[in-house]
């Protein structure tokens, strides 16, 4: 049985496909327009490719495949959430579009597991805001620490290019 919560908590809403995300807002350090990724040959499958922000290389995550969503190229209009990943790292995914920063009453992960059974691992609850669900992504479970390990791997293999 999921854990249970029952409280009001600030949320960054984003959109993959038709459906609502939420996460943690204080684990969101930025909020960036589409940009090209450095792609990692024989990286980890979760592995979207590497992002140059503001001189710090951070992994990108395939977001759309760890939550068994349609392969979709990256388009221009698309955002890419940078947060606190485990093991005080930083990493990023790519969602379609940015709802708002919004007070979201989260309920139960029972309720969680409920409707979307394929992801009640990665939720830690739903909230609601008039009519629309909100899936609340556990952020722990957007960067899983063994994961994140083989990416860590990935991104120190890779050769560093200084200069043009």
């Amino acid at each position: 049985m999921g854990k249970k919560t029952d409280y009001t908590q600030t949320y960054l809403v984003f959109r993959i496909d038709d459906q609502l995300f939420g996460i943690d807002i204080r684990a969101v350090f930025q909020v960036v327009r589409a940009a090209a990724l450095t792609p990692v040959p024989n990286g980890p499958p979760l592995l979207a490719g590497l992002l140059n922000f503001h001189g710090t290389i951070v992994p990108v995550i395939d977001i759309r495949k760890q939550l068994k969503f349609a392969p979709k190229s990256m388009s221009v209009n698309d955002r890419i959430i940078i947060v606190a990943a485990p093991e005080n790292l930083s990493a990023a995914f790519i969602c379609d579009d940015i709802e708002g920063i919004l007070p979201i009453h989260a309920i139960s992960t029972t309720d969680a597991g409920m409707i979307h059974p394929e992801l009640s691992e990665m939720l830690s609850g739903v909230g609601r805001i008039k009519d629309k669900t909100i899936l609340i992504y556990d952020i722990n479970s957007i960067f899983p620490e063994q994961q994140m390990a083989e990416i860590q791997e990935a991104i120190t293999d890779q050769p560093i290019k200084n200069g043009p």
